[in-house]
């Protein structure tokens, strides 16, 4: 009897197994869009205030938007945009590129196109790395120029391939210039070499000797632009010297280079925060009056310099232009 009965079980068993209907795995598609930016010589909070803030509120608006998270870091954002499932990742990417072209007048001037990257949420992706062997008789840096030129746009190529990326030594060229040779030789570099000379003095924190550069070429009559002047500002901001700053906002004025917003704004923060609300209060006046549309940025840097000082009625001053005055007519 119990020969019967296993033997029954078996086959109703095999039965099942042969007539159980089996259901596919439910397609899910799961993804995620970073938009990267690139703002070169910018500092973080320059970054956050002008780049990171107008990307996440155009790119808030997009369908099937799950939430959004943002790394900023010097020179560069990165918001990426968590999407909801089964989210149609093409519909994603138009209504995006035109959120994002609708604002890209905001952007600084030299800011990079905002790139758009898009990768699963749940496996990123599929890769496999080619470590190549350096020859003896090879530099580093002409394997990774042979890389980057010749074989990177070949396997970009391949079907299915979604991005290949170069880890090896970056190409770069730093060149430091001797201003007592040039002085001597009476040589003068034409306006972009002075521009990233300038440029790199300030970013790595040599103020005195980029001063030296501006002050030098100012005289000589060489046209600068707003980027070196913009590198000045932030780097006297940075050093928390609000005088020079405003000095060399100034001077920039006076030669007719048109400030923008940033210069502007890295002034008021600096005066803000050495306790000089009328310092503030000035240049924020000065950026309405030509016409420069100021962000929260500046009005709450004012205000709360007002707020320091105990200056009740600056404070609301600027409040109320901050909030009422777009919606007078």
């Amino acid at each position: 009897m119990a020969v019967v009965v296993c033997l029954s079980l078996l086959l109703i068993g095999i039965r099942s197994a042969v007539d159980l209907p089996v259901i596919s795995f439910p397609v899910i598609e799961s993804s995620s869009i970073a938009i990267v930016t690139v703002y070169p010589g910018a500092s973080a909070e320059t970054v956050q205030g002008f780049v990171t803030e107008p990307i996440e509120r155009a790119a808030s608006s997009v369908p099937g938007l799950d939430y959004i998270e943002s790394v900023t870091t010097a020179g560069t954002s990165t918001v990426t945009l968590w999407l909801q499932l089964n989210q149609d990742t093409t519909e994603v990417i138009s209504t995006l590129s035109t959120r994002l072209s609708q604002i890209r007048f905001e952007l600084p001037e030299g800011t990079e196109d905002p790139s758009i990257q898009i990768s699963r949420a749940d496996t990123p992706y599929a890769s496999f790395y080619l470590a190549l062997r350096i020859p003896p008789e090879r530099t580093y840096a002409g394997v990774s120029d042979l890389i980057q030129r010749d074989i990177l746009p070949r396997l970009a190529a391949i079907p299915d391939v979604e991005r290949v990326e170069n880890y090896g030594l970056q190409q770069s060229m730093r060149i430091w210039l001797s201003p007592w040779k040039m002085a001597a030789l009476d040589v003068v570099p034409n306006t972009i070499t002075c521009n990233a000379v300038i440029n790199a003095c300030a970013r790595t924190g040599e103020v005195e000797r980029a001063e030296w550069w501006m002050n030098k070429l100012r005289r000589e009559g060489v046209v600068l632009d707003v980027v070196s002047y913009s590198a000045m500002i932030n780097a006297c901001t940075q050093r928390g010297d609000a005088m020079a700053a405003e000095e060399w906002l100034a001077r920039m004025l006076q030669d007719g280079v048109e400030a923008n917003v940033v210069s502007y704004s890295s002034v008021i923060s600096a005066c803000a925060r050495k306790g000089d609300k009328n310092g503030a209060a000035k240049w924020l006046a000065k950026m309405l009056e030509n016409g420069i549309e100021a962000d929260s940025i500046c009005y709450n840097a004012v205000i709360d310099a007002c707020a320091k000082a105990r200056d009740a009625s600056g404070a609301e001053k600027w409040m109320k232009q901050m909030y009422l005055a777009p919606f007078e007519l």
